[in-house]
């Protein structure tokens, strides 16, 4: 009976989107050291479970890219959102106004 009470008292672990959330939400309270704490710890258990190069990290590298620009400027956060970019793939070609578009 006691071991059922012990673990009831022990939450979960923190999945790495609630982390993510956490992070955006300390950083909305300005809590700047809080909310990087959070978002490297979300961002490395998504790499542990996707991987480092899978395109479902942007959000993680953006929310941190952005919590360490605003601590420490744009020299730290650039590295994130450049790799951001890189995992997000090129951005879909837009006809030129006025270009004819091919009916399908």
């Amino acid at each position: 009976m006691a071991f059922s009470l012990l673990r009831r008292s022990t939450p979960p672990p923190a999945t790495p989107a609630q982390l993510l959330a956490r992070a955006r939400s300390l950083q909305g309270a300005e809590r700047l050291e809080e909310a990087e704490a959070a978002a490297d710890e979300a961002l490395a258990l998504q790499e542990r479970a996707v991987g480092k190069s899978h395109a479902a990290l942007v959000p993680y590298l953006l929310v941190l890219a952005g919590i360490l620009f605003r601590r420490y400027g744009w020299t730290a956060g650039r590295p994130l959102y450049e790799r951001a970019q890189v995992l997000r793939g090129p951005a879909p070609k837009r006809p030129r106004p006025g270009a004819a578009v091919a009916a399908g």
